[in-house]
């Protein structure tokens, strides 16, 4: 493809996310290898069994992007740093769906109503008085939280692997049963 001005790129861009498949075509040609770079960067920092590789977390970026159609760009860059911010969001959402603690959190959360500086209190109150209702427990979730299996949990805590599949879902049960005290209390 003929090096695109700045102007035309932009022009391109703009019709890509208003639905035009050609210019999206033209448009990705110029920048993609740069989205992917990026997104590659962004993978580095991540845990090595993620799950999500290069082209996957792009596309979902871009899926995002794509989904708000009011959008438009100033320039090459205002576009990158769109898709950047996106990146960063499906990673956050990714891990949040992931992660137990999260998972209660959300759960208890959703049912109450709350805004997140309340979480944040709540979910610190909760996880300190676990920790002292029942260390063993609490220590098997941390490991899971951590991103350990159930199996490596076992070697490390020196228990069997179905006494740590009953710690974790005793401490889920107690978390979810926790927050949802802890935030319906709070005023909600």
């Amino acid at each position: 493809m003929p090096d695109q001005t700045a102007a035309e790129l932009t022009g391109l861009l703009n019709r890509m996310l208003q639905g035009d498949e050609a210019a999206g075509n033209r448009a990705m040609g110029e920048i993609q290898g740069a989205l992917r770079r990026i997104a590659s960067a962004k993978l580095r920092r991540e845990r090595p069994d993620h799950l999500l590789d290069t082209g996957s977390l792009l596309n979902e970026a871009l899926l995002r992007l794509f989904g708000t159609r009011s959008v438009s760009v100033q320039n090459r860059q205002h576009f990158t740093a769109l898709v950047c911010l996106l990146m960063k969001r499906v990673l956050i959402d990714f891990g949040r769906r992931k992660d137990p603690v999260y998972q209660c959190l959300d759960e208890a959360t959703a049912q109450a109503g709350v805004v997140d500086g309340e979480k944040a209190m709540a979910l610190d109150l909760a996880l300190d008085n676990f920790q002292r209702l029942d260390a063993d427990a609490y220590e098997v979730f941390r490991l899971q939280v951590a991103g350990m299996t159930a199996r490596e949990i076992a070697g490390v805590v020196g228990c069997a692997e179905p006494t740590v599949n009953r710690r974790l879902k005793r401490a889920r049960t107690w978390l979810f049963k926790e927050l949802s005290s802890l935030l319906t209390v709070s005023g909600r």
